[in-house]
């Protein structure tokens, strides 16, 4: 299965449900090419959420937030600019960001707007949601997870 083509499409709920005793084999990717993988990782940042093209960008030497969302299509109408959550590998450990882009966008305030470095996954909440839950329903058909409501 190709699992980056069916995020990158919004085609997730057609993917087959993982069920136990499945065995799930993960490639490596050929040499000189970049890991587009759920990852995030090699020169990619990940995003997803209420985003019109969720799925791996690739990096360039500059990226902000904002470049990274209208090269992903844009937010959906009901993304919750207020409450962007940027995750970032730091060695073995993860370092949790949010933003409000309505900052930036509203009042051009630079923090409202902060630099992506590759491996960041970037989630835009839909309106009303609450930030991990909403990022485990929105995953849930990848993982192979039941939606909860």
């Amino acid at each position: 299965m190709d699992i980056a083509s069916a995020i990158r499409e919004g085609r997730v709920q057609g993917l087959e449900r993982l069920r136990p005793g499945d065995t799930v084999r993960v490639p490596k990717s050929p040499l000189g090419t970049t890991n587009m993988g759920l990852g995030g990782t090699g020169s990619t940042v990940f995003l997803f959420g209420a985003i019109n093209r969720p799925g791996p960008l690739p990096v360039d030497r500059q990226m902000d937030l904002m470049s990274a969302i209208v090269q992903s299509g844009g937010p959906a109408p009901d993304a919750n600019l207020k409450a962007v959550q940027i995750v970032r590998k730091n060695g073995t450990r993860a370092i949790h960001m949010k933003v409000n882009l309505n900052d930036y966008i509203d009042r051009a305030m630079v923090s409202g707007n902060p630099p992506l470095v590759a491996g960041d996954t970037v989630f835009l909440p839909r309106q009303g949601s609450k930030g991990f839950g909403a990022a485990l329903r929105t995953l849930g058909p990848i993982l192979g997870s039941p939606p909860r409501s």
